[in-house]
């Protein structure tokens, strides 16, 4: 039987769920109040199991999951150079669903730390693209 890793494992504290910081305390109550609405979108979201992802499988090649982690990607960005009423809250899901993936999930995987070149350089990408979706969620958001 296929070793599996379960998201259930991540840690619950990424960048997608952090907690807001101390001085939000001074933010205008129109932004609290924006921030009250993205936390509950999130729960919302979690507790209908919108972040839950497919458990890794140890036997499926982590290149597999870089390319799905590549498209997912793309198609967030294409989303934010649209974002309007009608989508601003499913693309600020699915950045905070990528960022999940991204930064508890697939570090799970085996094949993860590798030091084979090629999977070193999809590492680094997948950090840039992390680091991407956190600035491009702040726009959103």
């Amino acid at each position: 039987m296929p070793s599996t890793t379960s998201s259930a494992d991540a840690p619950a504290n990424t960048p997608a769920d952090a907690p807001a910081s101390a001085s939000a305390a001074n933010e205008p109550s129109w932004r609290q109040r924006g921030q009250a609405y993205r936390t509950a979108l999130l729960s919302t979201d979690v507790e209908g199991g919108g972040s839950d992802f497919v458990q890794l499988n140890a036997s499926v090649p982590i290149p597999k999951y870089y390319q799905v982690s590549r498209r997912a990607y793309h198609q967030f960005r294409a989303g934010c150079g649209h974002v309007d009423d009608r989508n601003a809250d499913e693309i600020y899901l699915q950045g905070n669903r990528l960022i999940k993936f991204l930064a508890a999930v697939l570090p799970l995987h085996p094949q993860y730390g590798s030091d084979r070149e090629e999977l070193i350089r999809a590492r680094e990408e997948c950090r840039l693209m992390l680091a991407d979706v956190g600035r491009l969620l702040a726009a959103v958001a």
